[in-house]
This record gives structure tokens, sequence and C-alpha cells, in this order.
């Protein structure tokens, strides 16, 4: 039987699957039931979060993009947008992914790893990069989070500082990405 932990905000490594397929398959179905209205399915279990979140690292791409795809999809609620924009990345383990992400510090947040796949530093899959877009855009039209990028970051390092123009930007990125595919 599986324990329940407390979330603590850091993104973990995903679970152990004998098969990336099976892996994949789970997390595609978690992204279906947030696509289709599930928060009150999800909601009791946030402690997958952070495996949720260690997926977007997954050294197999196809679980990186169902991870992403998750989250595209359940940050259109507060508890998973708050979740993703506070998540915790080691920037060590992120580079070793290959994404190359601008940061000037150790730790950077999920939504600083989704905004530079989004913005396609190290070149990701447009598909992938929509995903992130998207991601993105859902945390940013939450205006109840705005201190998540306005004030926090001076306090926290690790959060994503965003100013109203960069803010514009990201939320129009998903329409433009749109129309390069």
């Amino acid at each position: 039987p599986m324990e329940a932990r407390e979330d603590t905000g850091r993104a973990g490594l995903p679970p152990a699957q004998p098969d990336t397929v099976l892996c994949d398959t789970c997390i595609y179905a978690l992204a279906m039931i947030a696509k289709a209205g599930g928060l009150p399915l999800l909601l009791p279990s946030t402690q997958f979060t952070s495996a949720l979140g260690g997926a977007v690292l997954s050294p197999h791409e196809s679980t990186r993009h169902f991870a992403i795809h998750f989250w595209q999809c359940a940050t259109a609620w507060e508890p998973f947008a708050m979740t993703l924009a506070k998540s915790i990345f080691a920037l060590s383990a992120v580079r070793a992914t290959g994404i190359p992400i601008e940061c000037d510090g150790t730790f950077l947040s999920g939504l600083a790893l989704l905004r530079g796949i989004a913005d396609g530093v190290g070149a990701p899959p447009r598909p992938l990069r929509l995903l992130a877009a998207g991601a993105v855009a859902n945390v940013f039209q939450l205006e109840a989070l705005e201190p998540l990028w306005r004030s926090a970051p001076s306090r926290l390092r690790y959060l994503l500082h965003v100013d109203e123009k960069e803010r514009s930007r990201l939320l129009g990125l998903p329409s433009r990405l749109q129309d390069l595919l």
C-alpha cells in the first residue's frame, strides 16, 4: 500500500515504472480527467503533483509531453496553478535533461520552467511548446495568484517575476504558437 505524503511543493522524481507506456498512460489519464473538469477527483490526491512535476524532467520525451499536457489542463484551476507556480526544481536537474534555462539561482519554479519550454529555449517540438504555453497562460489568467509573480519573487528568488508587458506576451503566446502549427 502507498503511504500518503504531505505535498512539500518540491518536484520529485516520477515513480519508477517498469514500463514507460504504463507511466505515460497513467499521466495521460490524469490529463484527461483534468480536461474533462474532474477537479473533485483530482483535489483529494494533490500528493501526486510532485511526481507530475518531476515527470516534466523525465528522460522519456513522451512522458514529458504527457506531464506538460496534464499541467496545461490542470492549471485552469487555482490549486493546481498555484502548485505549478510555487513548485521548486533544481536547475541542475533541469539542465541534466537538456533543457537550457536562463536562471540566476540554484532553483527555479515550475512556472519558470514551463515558460522556458514555451519560449522555445532549446527548441523543443512545437506541440510541447504549445502545451507549455497553455499551462503558463492558464496561470496568468488567475489574477488571485498575481502576488506569486509580482511581489513574492522579491522574497523567494526561485519564483518567476513577470511584469504586465511580459504577462500580456505570455497570455498571447498559445495563439501565436497555434498559428505556427
